[in-house]
């Protein structure tokens, strides 16, 4: 079955166990998707029980270094100098020793860490504005999947209007440098970008193989979707019929750790 789009603000339905909200339905992130994908089943296991299993307990996180990138997206693309700016401005901000001075210190880590990236990053051209809720979700052979860029932009190319869009990692734990076979984690989360915006934006053109973009910040590195489309494809599906099968058959315990 080919993938399909599922409004972001459609609800998914949970039961509370705890301080856990437990998904009954198989969703996932384009990030744990990615590394799915190229795991051994132990790890894939565990990427499963993460998905289906979330604390209800704030942990500082990088939204606002998102937010930043978002922000600081203009005609000419991303630049060391912007994303440096907005670092400095996040550094100190919020009240001292509240969880959102937390997240704005974690976030100018992580922006200080992506700035000197980004002028490897051709995303020059005009920015889509974000949904409120976020962009669709694609379903994958029964698996929801949220694949939400950063930045989505347009640009023209060869004559034709294009698309693209740039997925950021701020995270230690997801590396994308992670490979099996011919293709790594971020070759994955780059085509992911590329599948959401080839539903969301086929009328008007379409998304462009070059322009889309998962960036691994902790480890400096830039992907950019392999055009091998049918490959990819396969190998996600594969992966998201895995899933499904995972899903109830996975013990709702405690994450272990690797």
């Amino acid at each position: 079955m080919p993938p399909t789009l599922v409004p972001a603000g459609t609800p998914l339905v949970t039961r509370q166990e705890g301080n856990h909200r437990v998904y009954v339905n198989p969703r996932i992130s384009a990030n744990q998707l990615a590394l799915f994908a190229v795991s051994a089943h132990a790890k894939q296991e565990s990427i499963v029980r993460s998905a289906k299993r979330v604390s209800k307990v704030k942990v500082a996180n990088y939204a606002p270094a998102r937010a930043a990138v978002y922000r600081t997206h203009t005609e000419d693309g991303l630049s060391e100098d912007r994303i440096l700016a907005a670092a400095e401005r996040l550094k100190d901000l919020g009240e001292p020793g509240s969880f959102e001075a937390a997240c704005n210190k974690l976030s100018s880590k992580g922006l200080k860490g992506l700035a000197p990236i980004v002028a490897g990053i051709d995303c020059a051209g005009t920015r889509i504005q974000r949904p409120q809720s976020g962009f669709n979700h694609v379903l994958i052979e029964g698996v929801r999947v949220s694949i939400q860029p950063e930045v989505v932009f347009s640009s023209v190319y060869r004559g034709s209007n294009k698309f693209g869009g740039v997925l950021v990692n701020f995270s230690k734990t997801e590396p994308f440098n992670f490979k099996s076979g011919k293709y790594t984690a971020g070759d994955y989360a780059a085509f992911l970008v590329f599948q959401m915006l080839a539903l969301r934006f086929s009328a008007q053109g379409g998304p462009r193989f070059g322009s889309c973009f998962s960036v691994d910040v902790p480890r400096g590195d830039v992907y950019v979707a392999p055009s091998s489309h049918v490959t990819m494809l396969k190998n996600i599906q594969a992966a998201c019929r895995s899933i499904v099968r995972q899903w109830n058959e996975v013990e709702d315990e405690e994450e272990p750790e690797f």
